[in-house]
């Protein structure tokens, strides 16, 4: 079974934060979910609506990311908004604080396998028990959030063209 255009808005509407915003994240700027999950305080501005991806990470261990081009600052575009409210939600006040925290430990980052698992559970708790056959599984081989994160196309903004953000440069190395 493959990805159906139209199921995401669908399970993505059942997410709550901060999957949802790190899913989000994820789709919006092209950033690995590693990446999200590492962004502290220092590396979201705010007034100029980016983030800088400086750290991941995954799997229990903070590292660089993979490549020297993975270090970045993308534009945030209109999760900016977002962004700020849930900074202020979580009280985030300090630089070293994590953008998204472990629910119970504040000074840790929040873990990759648990935003990494919560598209899936969507899909399934959203399965229907007794679907019609040609109603699409919304739980495939394959499905993820990876599976979005490079998408050029999909419908999860009402059907617009979505594109990846690209890297934030300076106007004088703009072509």
């Amino acid at each position: 079974m493959r990805r159906v255009p139209g199921q995401e808005p669908a399970l993505f509407a059942r997410l709550e934060d901060p999957q949802l915003l790190i899913c989000e994240t994820c789709i919006s700027t092209g950033t690995h979910i590693s990446e999200a999950v590492g962004l502290q305080l220092k590396h979201v501005n705010l007034a100029a609506g980016t983030i800088k991806i400086a750290q991941r990470h995954c799997r229990g261990d903070m590292d660089e990311p993979k490549t020297k081009n993975s270090k970045r600052t993308l534009a945030l575009g209109s999760l900016a908004r977002r962004y700020e409210e849930w900074i202020a939600e979580r009280g985030a006040a300090k630089p070293d604080d994590w953008i998204f925290p472990q629910e119970d430990d504040n000074s840790k980052p929040m873990s990759d396998s648990g935003v990494r698992n919560a598209p899936k559970q969507t899909a399934r708790a959203a399965k229907p028990k007794d679907p019609p056959k040609n109603d699409p599984d919304p739980d495939f081989p394959g499905f993820g959030l990876h599976s979005f994160r490079r998408a050029q196309d999909h419908d999860a903004a009402g059907g617009q063209r979505v594109t990846q953000s690209r890297p934030v440069r300076s106007p004088a190395r703009r072509r």
